[in-house]
C-alpha cells in the first residue's frame, strides 16, 4: 500500500501546467484561494492564471477557449458547459452611504426603493432577477448608472449619490467607513458554479483540477 501511495505522489509530482480561471469579483476572497492552496499541495509543479471580468466576459472567453474555467455567480446559462454548484450563497440588497434614510432601516422593501436614485447591473439576467424578486421593473426607477464591475461605481456610494442593488458581499470594494448595506425583506440569494466548456480537451493539470473540484464538497 505504501509502495502504490509513493507511485500515485511521485506521478502528481510530474503534473504540470497552467490552469486558467476567470471569474467575477466576489465578497469571499478566501473560497478560491483555499482551493488553489490545496490543489496545488497535490500537484506543485501547477500554477493558475486568475482573469477577473463580467460573467458574459468570461463565458465568452471559455467559448473561443482562451479560459479553462469560470467561477461564476448565478444566474447562469448552462446550455453549453459542464459545470460544479457550489454551497457557498451570495445574498442581494442594497449599497449606500451610511447617511441615507435607508439605513436606519432593518431591510429594504420594494417600495422603499420608488423615490430612489439607483444603479444596478446592466445584465439583463440580473435585471430580470431583480425585478421579479421585487415586483417591480427595476428599470423604471430613477436610474443614475448601470454597470458591469462594482468597482467602477462604488465611489457614486462613497459619495451619496446613488443606492446600488447589488450583492452585498462585495461591499469591500469600497470605502467601509463611507458605506452600508442591506438586505432586502424578502431574502434574495444566488449560488455560484464552475463552468467549463463540454467536450473541450484540457491539458492534464486542468482535467484533474475539474476530478478535484466534482470530488470535493464544495
Amino acid at each position: 500500500m505504501k509502495s502504490t501511495k509513493n507511485a500515485f505522489e511521485q506521478i502528481n509530482q510530474m503534473i504540470g501546467g497552467t490552469i486558467t480561471i476567470g471569474g467575477a469579483v466576489i465578497g469571499d476572497k478566501t473560497l478560491l484561494s483555499d482551493l488553489m492552496v490545496e490543489f496545488r499541495s497535490q500537484y506543485p509543479k501547477v500554477s493558475f492564471e486568475l482573469i477577473t471580468g463580467t460573467g458574459p466576459e468570461v463565458t465568452e472567453q471559455i467559448d473561443k477557449g482562451l479560459i479553462d474555467l469560470g467561477l461564476l455567480i448565478e444566474p447562469i446559462n448552462y446550455e453549453k458547459y459542464e459545470f460544479k454548484r457550489l454551497s457557498h450563497i451570495e445574498k442581494w440588497g442594497i449599497i449606500m452611504h451610511k447617511d441615507s434614510p435607508l439605513a436606519k432601516k432593518d431591510k429594504i422593501k420594494a417600495k422603499d426603493l420608488k423615490n430612489l436614485t439607483v444603479g444596478y447591473s446592466n445584465r439583463r439576467e440580473v435585471q430580470k432577477l431583480l425585478s421579479k424578486h421585487l415586483k417591480l421593473d427595476v428599470t423604471e426607477l430613477d436610474t443614475l448608472v448601470t454597470f458591469n464591475l462594482i468597482s467602477n461605481v462604488i465611489g457614486l456610494a462613497e459619495k451619496n449619490q446613488v443606492h446600488l442593488l447589488t450583492l452585498v458581499s462585495v461591499i469591500n470594494e469600497g470605502d467601509e467607513n463611507e458605506i452600508t448595506y442591506r438586505l432586502f425583506e424578502r431574502e434574495l440569494s444566488t449560488t455560484m458554479a464552475f463552468v467549463w466548456k463540454k467536450g473541450k480537451t484540457f491539458n492534464d493539470a486542468t482535467l484533474k483540477f475539474i476530478q478535484f473540484l466534482k470530488d470535493k464538497k464544495l
